[in-house]
């Protein structure tokens, strides 16, 4: 949404006229891109080529967005992800609570989402929503029914949120503004650090009018919806998506495949020319349908019409398109290393993936403080006493268990870490571990106290 300078109540200003105006050329043609790329990563492409008057679909399409959006999700979230209250590393109460506040709402599948949303559309929306006798729902919004209005001087700085559905192009609907301020009967001040819950109703329409009901006073210092950028962007609110450089180019690849197949389709098999005879001079023979002509040779001649090149500018071409598809998006091509992958080592596997691993890394600080901040409403709405902060602990974007262990022995034989922290680190139940071992001792003590016993009586 373009800047604004105060939320207007009066609808019949120029003001009001010209925010709205804004706001729906702005969300319509925001949910144009979303649709696109949505319809790229189900593999939903315009075909390159028009089908001839063969009937014959000559287009071939590759999915590479899908391929792309879906591994950049996995390096994003990798094994899981974990929070810790206060950041100490230490299991408390507060912890058992943000474990089950996040279960509760189904964590991985809702974190999954998040991240497949915000790597299409740029921007990552969540609602947070109060139950009565339950944990809070953590909602992941579809970022075309969101929007931001922030301050003309501070883009960074929101003056109110928009929630909007509606039920096809003219049906009913139902908006939702969560307006930073405070209202009275002359405007609205956004100096005062309160947020209002402005509810709109429509009956549908060619043009729509939406009728307020009763503003309601959120009683929270925050909105109940959280965003952020999925990739920065400077000087901008919403933030980059990952894959809309590499549709250009996936579109430019599957035309060069459908022409590929195309010309193929024509040529792979030689063509049979004949000079200097009409057709009816042709007489079939019973060996093989081999044909013979009533010519003499100065008069007639057959022979195969062949293509002069093999199609390989156009291969260069397509392999060239599928790698930029990859490197534009910061990810390593698979094609590149397939045959490599034995003999690479770690650290060489490291510096070759170290763009997609500087990307990843930016994104989980835009995920992380939009995901630590969710856990502290979520806590807060539960009445539980804040911790100073909250972290999340993202898994290694390149994990090597072998390297991971080395490193934490390493640390345990020099104090750094305790036993405790090195069994939970690889995976290890340190209480079962404990007890298991206390059974153990107690089995050897007596086993040893009954061979001393036997020795001193001679058996």
């Amino acid at each position: 949404m373009p800047a604004a300078v105060q939320y207007e109540l009066d609808k019949n200003t120029d003001e009001y006229r010209q925010i709205e105006e804004a706001y729906s050329a702005e969300v319509t043609a925001r949910a144009e891109i979303f649709k696109r790329n949505w319809d790229y990563y189900d593999g939903l492409m315009p075909n390159p080529l028009k089908i001839g008057k063969d009937k014959i679909d000559d287009n071939i399409i590759l999915p590479k967005i899908g391929q792309i959006t879906d591994k950049t999700v996995s390096f994003l979230l990798g094994d899981g992800v974990d929070f810790d209250a206060s950041g100490d590393g230490e299991q408390d109460a507060i912890d058992d609570s943000l474990a089950e506040l996040w279960a509760a709402n189904r964590k991985q599948v809702l974190l999954h989402n998040m991240a497949l949303s915000g790597t299409l559309s740029g921007h990552c929306w969540a609602r947070i929503e109060p139950r009565e006798n339950m944990q809070p729902r953590i909602v992941n919004l579809n970022p075309a029914n969101c929007s931001a209005f922030w301050d003309v001087a501070d883009v960074g700085r929101v003056l109110w949120y928009r929630l909007q559905f509606q039920a096809g192009d003219d049906g009913p609907g139902k908006r939702l503004d969560y307006v930073h301020g405070r209202l009275s009967t002359d405007g609205v001040d956004h100096d005062v650090d309160e947020w209002w819950e402005l509810v709109f109703t429509t009956k549908g329409g060619a043009s729509p009018e939406w009728v307020m009901q009763k503003p309601r006073a959120w009683p929270y210092a925050w909105a109940p919806l959280t965003d952020w950028q999925n990739l920065p962007r400077a000087f901008r609110y919403y933030g980059l998506d990952d894959i809309s450089l590499a549709i250009r180019l996936n579109q430019m690849l599957n035309f060069v495949l459908s022409n590929w197949s195309r010309i193929l389709k024509h040529h792979a098999y030689p063509k049979t020319v004949g000079l200097g005879f009409d057709a009816g001079d042709m007489i079939e023979t019973e060996i093989g349908g081999f044909f013979t002509v009533n010519k003499s040779k100065a008069d007639a001649d057959i022979y195969n019409l062949e293509m002069e090149s093999d199609l390989s500018s156009s291969r260069a071409l397509a392999e060239l398109l599928a790698a930029e598809i990859w490197h534009v998006a910061r990810m390593v091509d698979p094609a590149s290393i397939k045959d490599k992958i034995g003999d690479i080592t770690n650290f060489a596997l490291r510096v070759l993936y170290s763009d997609t691993i500087k990307k990843i890394e930016t994104k989980r600080l835009l995920y992380g403080e939009g995901l630590e901040e969710l856990s502290m409403h979520g806590l807060e709405l539960q009445g539980i006493g804040l911790p100073d902060m909250i972290a999340v602990i993202w898994p290694e974007v390149l994990a090597d268990d072998a390297e991971i262990t080395q490193r934490l022995l390493s640390e345990l034989e020099a104090g750094i870490i305790d036993k405790q922290t090195y069994r939970e680190k690889v995976g290890y139940d340190h209480e079962q571990i404990i007890q298991r071992l206390a059974e153990q001792g107690a089995v050897e003590d007596n086993l040893g106290a009954r061979l001393l016993s036997a020795f001193e009586t001679g058996r």
